[in-house]
Order: structure tokens, then C-alpha cells, then sequence
């Protein structure tokens, strides 16, 4: 018979299977557990720990962004005024150089009103001494036709 079957050995085998199973609960639960526990606690421990590490830096990221966002409003701020003191500026300098050149305008055309009247002048002054001499001239030869019929 095979001694698998044999009946009279299940009493010790169930003896060192009972033994055997104590010493294994008894050295998972003294040793490998605790062991296993603290190693789950560390890993908990360093995740809090990097958690809170994360959390730091976020907020201090979040603070850094608001320094941005703050110091670029300051510079748009700042260059919209330099841009706006520099937009008066020039157009008040556009104004005086408008003004100035209109009053040159306006010198130019009185000179040239000035010129033109007197060259008009002048013209019609040629033109009625031309008239003038024409007429002595128109008036001589008619005398002169008179005088010889």
C-alpha cells in the first residue's frame, strides 16, 4: 500500500503540518509583517513628505506668477505712459511745426499776392501807355489825313 494512504501516518503528518503552520504565523507576524509595515509606513511618511513638498512649491509658484503678473502690469503701465508723454510730445511739436509753416503760408502768399499786384499793375500800366501811344499815334495820323485833303 502506498504511504500516502496508510492512516497511521496522518497523525504526525497533521502534527508537523500544525507545527509547521504555527511557526510560519508566528514568523510572518513577528517579523515579515512588522517589517512589511514599516516599509508601508516609510513609503506613506515620503509620499506626505513629497506632498507637502509639491504643496510648497505650487504656492510658491503661484506667488512667483502673481510677482509676474504684477510686474508686468507695472511695465505696461510704465511704457504706456513713456508712450503717451512721447505721443504729446510730438504732437506739440507737430502743432508748432504746423503753425509755423502756416504762418510761412501765409508770408508766402501775401508775398506772392504782393508781387502779383504789383506785376498786375505794372501790365496794365504798359498796357495803357501802349493804349495811350496808340491813341496819340491813331490821333496824329488822322490829324495828318485831315490835314492833307
Amino acid at each position: 500500500m502506498l504511504p500516502q494512504l496508510d492512516i497511521s501516518h496522518y497523525t504526525s503528518q497533521v502534527f508537523w503540518l500544525l507545527v509547521s503552520f504555527c511557526i510560519l504565523i508566528v514568523a510572518m507576524r513577528k517579523v515579515f509583517i512588522p517589517k512589511v509595515n514599516s516599509d508601508i509606513k516609510e513609503r506613506e511618511d515620503a509620499i506626505a513628505s513629497r506632498n507637502e513638498v509639491i504643496k510648497n512649491l505650487s504656492q510658491r509658484e503661484n506667488e512667483l506668477n502673481e510677482q509676474i503678473r504684477q510686474s508686468e502690469k507695472e511695465k505696461i503701465s510704465k511704457i504706456t505712459s513713456i508712450y503717451n508723454g512721447i505721443e504729446k510730445r510730438y504732437a506739440t511739436i507737430l502743432s508748432e511745426q504746423m503753425r509755423d509753416l502756416q504762418a510761412e503760408q501765409t508770408q508766402l502768399t501775401k508775398a506772392i499776392k504782393a508781387k502779383y499786384e504789383t506785376e498786375t499793375r505794372k501790365m496794365i500800366e504798359k498796357k495803357q501807355q501802349t493804349i495811350d501811344m496808340l491813341a496819340r499815334f491813331a490821333v496824329s495820323k488822322i490829324e495828318e489825313g485831315c490835314t492833307k485833303v
